[in-house]
């Protein structure tokens, strides 16, 4: 298994060879029951349109999209996989994410492909960075205001919900403290004013003001922070870079 969806009570997961699973959970069930359990979960296995590992797996707006290593997008429609043209090209994808009912592939170019439902349809539409260094994770608020964070020290601003960037450090008077050639790995927001990045060597920075000024927050453990997920905020889940630990 490579990635994992909930969409409502729906568990999709997508896996090596084209694998591409679901499987309900009910809403009344014992959070605290394993969801692999199974006598109380069944996965049935969907038909694949690739034999291709499937490595993403997403939805926007009722769509389910799935992504290969291969750089292969497809989405499905009336239960069947039909491939986004946008993607017939030999690019692996670094990511798949959704916000504000909009969809954003970033592949290994750095190209940044946005994708937004009008009517039954995806309409697409490309972003770039005009930077060598390569992006490794976005947040989108639902203002429009987002940021990319990258490697050795990547630290982009969008105001137009990820069509256009430019760099933080021209947009916003950083401190010294803040500024770094640390790698950025990831970037998560409460809402549109509290959020957080995290980099290698504990590097980890705070917003309060919806990213118009950023703080460094000391951390003592020198880990690579490779995930952060906000649950409310005081509470902070973050990966370390082994895979195999969150810490709160």
């Amino acid at each position: 298994i490579n990635a994992i969806h909930k969409i409502g009570n729906e568990i999709y997961t997508v896996g090596d060879d084209g694998f591409i699973g679901k499987f309900e959970i009910s809403l009344d069930c014992d959070p605290n029951e394993r969801i692999g359990s199974r006598n109380k979960f069944e996965i049935s296995i969907l038909s694949s349109p690739t034999s291709q590992d499937v490595s993403h797996v997403s939805e926007v707006n009722g769509t389910i999209l799935i992504a290969t290593e291969t750089g292969d997008v497809f989405e499905l429609s009336e239960n069947n996989w039909e491939s986004v043209n946008e993607f017939n090209q030999s690019k692996s994808i670094k990511f798949i994410k959704i916000f504000n009912n909009s969809v954003y592939v970033l592949d290994d170019n750095n190209t940044l492909h946005i994708g937004s439902k009008i009517e039954n349809d995806l309409m697409w539409e490309v972003s770039a960075f005009e930077s060598l260094s390569m992006v490794n994770d976005i947040y989108i608020k639902s203002d429009g205001i987002g940021f990319a964070v990258g490697h050795e020290g990547f630290f982009f601003l969008t105001q137009d919900f990820g069509l256009t960037w430019e760099p933080v450090i021209e947009s916003n008077e950083l401190d010294q403290d803040v500024t770094t050639s640390n790698d950025l790995n990831t970037i998560h927001f409460l809402d549109n004013n509290i959020g957080y990045i995290g980099g290698e060597n504990g590097y980890l920075l705070r917003t309060i003001d919806g990213g118009v000024s950023w703080s460094r927050i000391p951390f003592d453990i020198n880990i690579d922070f490779e995930l952060i997920n906000i649950r409310d905020a005081i509470k902070i889940e973050y990966v370390q870079d082994t895979g195999d630990k969150i810490y709160r």
